[in-house]
């Protein structure tokens, strides 16, 4: 430590002006104070961050180097001051020093547009706000204003579209444009006014006030400012305004380069249902022209890269090499080897074969289609899972904030990814497994019609594929546990009502811009894993293995109890909410908000229980995906009937063929239902009436009662997408406007809008006219969605009503 100090002071005293050794010198005393060094010399450590502030305040670089460190350099005094009431008291220490250097960097200003001023105040003001001493937002946007007072003039042209040639000059990055960053991040911790509305729209309209900002008071200015990007791209999120669709653009105007995708595609790509909502080629998208690239391209894109980055990893180590650079080489190489283990690459094979697999089928039959590279797919995936690597970056976010207590680390929020990866590979590899099952259970259905008293007696026996099949689902069956014990079993029950299970589904605006990224109260990968989805995939597969194990080993292997249970879960799945069950068991879906048709009042203000489109997309996303499966599974089963279903059409029909012939031997019409049939029965008949059948017909007849459960939550699903739809089309984009408006109104005096009229908006901008359309787009996906489901449901009913009448016709002969 000795010799550490002597070279450090006399570097300092060659090289007074250099920023090196005063930042080691700074670092080492802290390093000392951490780790209790009583043998450290005594250093005033106030004047050491005094001097440093002094000679490089001016310096972008300074506050990053103060920021964090003020807390532990500075003694503790006893007397404390808490600044807000719900954040931790702040000593006297810090709060003296932050104060000073405020006002010294205050006081300094005699040029507005002077670079050197406006670093210096710009550096007191993000200090003191990761130190809790946050700057008022009215003060942050003055500050702004006074330094850049043409940004006053509301821009002609709207910028953030793609289209638009880059017109602006060097200084897109000016300083200035911090004053804004800290405004919004002041804008989002602040207690929102919209009191009388639920917090849903309160966090909402806070988030839609801070797009409108970044888009027109930035971005329309500084279109090269990667931090308004960032910062648009975290409000655009799942969680925040729920248009990653819209993210794209903003990634593009980023130029990144294609290996920042691996740390930077979290921007976009994160869990959840987005190419449910999403996948198809959007009015948005088509609005911001140029590239065109909707978020099913965006993902298809990323696979392509999946396979060919490590290619260009290779050529920075070989560059490495060439430049002579031989520190870089080891950490080129360690990026080369862990680029295939990526968690960005990793989710965008998942999302892809999950959405061709389990929600673009709308049937059994088209699912086949799309079971190519599927198994490929999920081979590769579950060979690199154990090994994935969190190559997100959140350090690029500059945001200030003062360390996090109690919320998501980095380390939570990569092990909910991984969860829900697991949970894509599960459904996924469910699905192949039992389309094995499903393949060998035909075969045995086939074999047991076709076969004489003393074939059928013969033990029957599972192929290889299905007795392969059903130690994977048993394995995955045991996965599936594990996974819900990694998350909170109150998750679903802690909720009173459907209102605080809204809320409880999105982010508050506090969190929106924070790094890194941090998670609702209810985690997706704890919906799916605690509710109704859950319940789809394990009563479906518990059917199927079932069915098969009925007709291998007879009714004993799959018990009556068994076959309830499993055709309940089917039928309804939905009570896993409890906020949404009534007295009938069922989901009471008119309990769910919705905007209502000709309404002459605002949704959003006027309506005291109205919830963001956020909150909805985002229960209607995981409600369509289990609705899918459960259809998906329904279907299969369906399938598996098929050789029994149609050997009962066909004995229908040759017994009504019987019938008739009897009736004209007799001279009886055709019409007298009395007639009673005293032929010997067939002997086909007679072999197929036996308990296996019986259950088998069983099944089937409760099938129906499924299909037509579904078909009714299809209904009721359909009206509350539709009236969302025809929100999103005829009302959101005003109301967008109304509602931030209207918040900026409560939160701002009418001076500081005179004074800055352009804090406010007065207008439907691009922006809101784009998240109106991403949210039409998502409820218009979920409708045709579930109309072409409800299409296919029907067929289903149709085929299965042969099963309605088999007690009839074993009892009558028909």
């Amino acid at each position: 430590v000795t010799q550490l100090t002597q070279l450090i002071s006399g570097a300092i005293e060659t090289h007074p002006t250099i920023r090196g050794p005063r930042l080691a010198e700074l670092d080492l005393l802290a390093n000392a104070v951490r780790r209790n060094w009583h043998k450290y010399p005594r250093v005033n450590a106030l004047n050491l961050l005094e001097t440093y502030v002094k000679n490089f305040a001016s310096k972008p670089i300074c506050a990053l180097d103060l920021a964090y460190i003020i807390p532990v350099l500075l003694p503790s005094v006893h007397t404390q001051k808490q600044v807000r009431p719900s954040e931790p008291s702040l000593d006297v220490g810090i709060l003296r020093f932050l104060e000073d250097i405020i006002r010294h960097s205050e006081d300094e200003i005699t040029i507005p547009g002077n670079v050197q001023q406006i670093f210096r105040r710009l550096c007191a003001y993000q200090i003191a706000r990761a130190n809790r001493h946050p700057i008022p937002t009215q003060q942050l946007i003055c500050a702004y204003f006074t330094h850049v007072p043409e940004r006053l003039t509301p821009p002609n042209i709207n910028l953030t579209n793609t289209e638009v040639p880059d017109r602006t000059s060097s200084l897109d990055l000016c300083p200035a444009d911090g004053f804004l960053l800290l405004a919004t991040s002041s804008l989002a911790d602040s207690t929102n006014r919209l009191t009388h509305n639920t917090c849903t729209v309160g966090n909402f309209s806070q988030a839609l006030l801070i797009a409108h900002w970044i888009d027109q008071l930035g971005l329309a200015h500084a279109r090269s400012n990667h931090h308004f990007r960032l910062r648009l791209c975290s409000l655009l999120s799942l969680y925040g305004l729920a248009c990653p669709e819209l993210s794209i653009p903003q990634a593009e105007g980023l130029e990144m380069k294609q290996l920042l995708f691996v740390s930077l595609g979290h921007m976009i790509v994160s869990p959840g249902p987005l190419l449910t909502l999403w996948a198809n080629p959007s009015t948005a998208n088509a609005q911001q022209g140029a590239s065109g690239v909707t978020l099913l391209t965006f993902f298809q894109r990323l696979h392509a890269l999946s396979g060919t980055s490590v290619s260009e990893a290779e050529e920075c180590l070989v560059a490495a090499y060439r430049r002579r650079v031989y520190t870089k080489i080891g950490e080129f190489t360690k990026f080369a080897e862990t680029l295939k283990y990526a968690d960005v690459f990793l989710l965008v094979r998942m999302e892809l074969v999950y959405w061709q697999i389990a929600v673009v089928p709308d049937d059994f039959d088209i699912l086949l289609e799309n079971l190519g590279g599927a198994s490929k797919e999920l081979e590769l995936v579950a060979s690199r899972i154990d090994k994935i690597v969190d190559c997100r970056d959140f350090s690029v976010s500059q945001n200030f904030d003062p360390p996090l207590e109690n919320h998501v680390t980095q380390e939570n929020s990569f092990a909910h990814t991984v969860r829900w990866i697991r949970l894509r590979m599960i459904t996924v590899r469910a699905i192949c497994q039992c389309t094995q099952l499903l393949m060998s259970s035909v075969k045995l259905s086939e074999h047991l019609l076709n076969s004489n008293d003393q074939q059928a007696s013969v033990k029957r026996e599972s192929d290889s594929r299905a007795v392969e099949a059903m130690k994977q689902l048993q394995i995955d069956d045991e996965l599936l546990t594990d996974l819900i014990q990694q998350t909170d079993d109150s998750t679903l029950s802690a909720p009173k009502d459907v209102h605080s299970f809204l809320s409880d589904l999105v982010l508050p605006s506090q969190l929106l811009l924070t790094a890194p990224t941090q998670l609702p109260r209810i985690q997706l990968s704890s919906l799916y894993l605690r509710g109704p989805y859950k319940i789809v995939l394990e009563s479906g597969v518990r059917l199927l293995v079932g069915i098969h194990q009925l007709l291998v080993g007879g009714h004993e292997s799959f018990s009556e109890v068994q076959q309830t249970t499993a055709l309940q879960g089917l039928e309804n799945p939905f009570r896993a909410i409890p906020q949404l069950v009534k007295e009938s068991d069922r989901p009471d879906w008119t309990a769910l908000p919705r905007p209502k048709s000709g309404a002459d009042k605002s949704y959003l203000l006027a309506t005291d229980d109205a919830h963001s489109p956020t909150s909805v997309l985002l229960l209607l996303g995981m409600l369509y995906e289990t609705f899918t499966l459960d259809c998906l599974l329904v279907s299969m089963a369906r399938s598996v009937l098929r050789p029994r279903s149609h050997y009962l059409q066909q004995m229908s029909k040759r017994q009504r063929r019987k019938a008739a012939k009897i009736r004209k031997s007799k001279g009886m019409s055709e019409t007298n239902p009395g007639i009673e049939v005293t032929d010997e029965n067939d002997d086909s008949y007679r072999r197929a009436d036996t308990t296996v059948f019986r259950r088998l017909d069983q099944i089937g007849s409760s099938l129906i009662s499924v299909v037509s459960s579904l078909t009714q939550t299809a209904s009721s699903l359909t009206d509350l997408v539709d009236a969302w739809l025809h929100w999103s089309r005829k009302c959101a984009a005003q109301e967008l406007l109304e509602i931030s408006a209207s918040l900026c109104m409560k939160m701002f005096p009418d001076d500081l809008m005179t004074q800055f009229p352009v804090i406010k908006p007065n207008h439907v901008t691009t922006l809101f006219t784009q998240i109106a359309s991403s949210y039409e787009h998502g409820f218009a996906h979920l409708s045709s969605g579930l109309h072409q489901k409800s299409a296919n449901l029907g067929r289903i009913l149709n085929e299965l009503q042969v099963y309605e009448c088999t007690d009839k016709l074993a009892a009558c002969h028909l």
